[in-house]
């Protein structure tokens, strides 16, 4: 179906959404840090990005501020999945783009799945890059 990149530095989080997602026949690559995520992004497709804002090294917020300066991902689709509820984390992922916040805490199977699936739909219907399949 899609390539997703998962950018957590929680092990347990980043496995579980993960296997969520594998399950539905995405194509998962999985991240610890931003550098590294910046190294997936380099090598591989990828159609949407779940990230974590709080991590070590290169926070969630300064990769997407890296990623909206790019021009080869800066319309790639964001979705934060973060364990801050933090209002001005908020704000500023609003005006980078982002297209949806998630709260680890709140986090269940489907409502991961139906984000997911929204967030790709609308990437297709806006007329981005076609996910594999």
């Amino acid at each position: 179906m899609s390539n997703i990149l998962i950018v957590d530095d929680v092990p347990a989080c980043r496995e579980t959404v993960a296997e969520i997602l594998m399950g539905q026949d995405h194509t998962v690559f999985c991240a610890e840090r931003g550098d590294e995520a910046i190294d997936v992004l380099t090598r591989e497709r990828v159609d949407l990005m779940l990230l974590d804002i709080v991590m070590p090294r290169l926070d969630g917020l300064s990769l997407l501020r890296i990623v909206r300066r790019n021009q080869e991902w800066r319309d790639l689709p964001v979705i934060l999945l973060t364990g801050t509820s933090d209002r001005e984390h908020v704000r500023t992922a609003a005006a980078l783009g982002v297209q949806g916040y998630l709260l680890k805490a709140q986090l269940s199977a489907d409502v991961l799945s139906a984000r997911v699936e929204q967030c790709l739909a609308q990437r297709a219907e806006a007329g981005g890059p076609p996910t594999s399949g």
